[in-house]
């Protein structure tokens, strides 16, 4: 049977190899060995270097080499799946749950976010944007990105002052009394308070400050039979609730809580935008000489927010 010798047209010129008396089967079969794994071994090489120009995870003299935005995003995450932006909005709601960042703090730029997780100052804008719509940072023109005063939280099962919420936060309260006058009772508003259509009624609108900051439109109305002197009183020395607790003890409240939009009147006051999404609580209050008052509370959405414990 004939052989059929494969022969190379030239020796390679990586190995220096003695062929005399070499079997001719064998000679050719390291040679053609030897090329293969150069092959294998430039082809190797040549994945290295494009991996290294793309600035993707490579390997080089047995150190593994990783881009700072892969660590940033694996420590901040520990998920690939999440979309870049919500990668970087978890990394600072970490740092302000850790303590690392406090209130006041200043937070990384846009363009100082976009370098650090390797994304578009676009992305970044959209995780700090987001957050600040959250309650989370708040902006100040020409300053930078700040991380925001903890949200102000209210009771659900409590009809609490909002003046003493404000001062256990170590706050300073105020607020600015827009009404104060005697009108006609609405249907709504006399089917609440237990009288008759076009009954009169006392109408107040006031809008209280946290360290001058609104959080919250209180308008009110108030059977004048049971609180004859609502309409003398000083609001800006003591709440409503304040007063109508002193002179007409609380025995019983109903409340309805809703989310709304903010119209005209209230987004004034509230200084935010018209249409933002507020937290809007309607609460008829009792005492035992019977309807004491009628209030719709309006709070925005990003500044307030409410809870409730149950022991069974």
């Amino acid at each position: 049977m004939a052989t059929t010798i494969l022969k190379p047209h030239t020796q390679h010129p990586a190995f220096d190899l003695n062929l005399a008396g070499m079997n001719p089967i064998r000679e050719n079969r390291q040679l053609l060995t030897a090329s293969l794994t150069e092959s294998i071994v430039s082809s190797n090489q040549a994945c290295i270097y494009k991996n290294a120009q793309d600035g993707s995870h490579f390997t080089r003299a047995g150190k593994d080499h990783t881009s700072m935005s892969s660590q940033i995003s694996s420590t901040a995450t520990g998920a690939n799946s999440q979309p870049r932006y919500a990668v970087i909005k978890a990394h600072i709601r970490a740092q302000i749950e850790s303590g690392e960042w406090p209130a006041h703090f200043r937070v990384p730029s846009e363009n100082q976010l976009a370098q650090d997780f390797n994304v578009s100052r676009m992305t970044a804008r959209r995780a700090l944007s987001e957050l600040t719509d959250e309650g989370v940072l708040m902006r100040s023109q020409g300053l930078g990105t700040f991380v925001a005063e903890p949200v102000p939280a209210g009771s659900l099962l409590e009809v609490r002052n909002i003046a003493d919420e404000v001062a256990a936060r170590g706050h300073s309260y105020g607020n600015r009394i827009l009404k104060l006058e005697q009108t006609t009772a609405s249907t709504e508003v006399a089917v609440a308070l237990g009288l008759a259509e076009g009954a009169a009624v006392y109408h107040s609108i006031i809008v209280h400050l946290d360290n001058g900051l609104p959080i919250q439109f209180e308008e009110r109305y108030t059977n004048p039979t049971l609180v004859p002197e609502y309409l003398q009183q000083d609001f800006s020395a003591a709440t409503p609730n304040e007063y109508l607790t002193r002179v007409a003890p609380l025995t019983e409240a109903d409340t309805t809580l809703e989310a709304i939009g903010a119209d005209g009147t209230v987004a004034d006051a509230l200084e935010i935008d018209s249409g933002s999404a507020c937290l809007q609580i309607w609460r008829r209050t009792m005492s035992r000489a019977g309807t004491v008052s009628f209030a719709r509370l309006v709070h925005p959405g990003n500044r307030y927010r409410l809870g409730a414990q149950l022991r069974f």
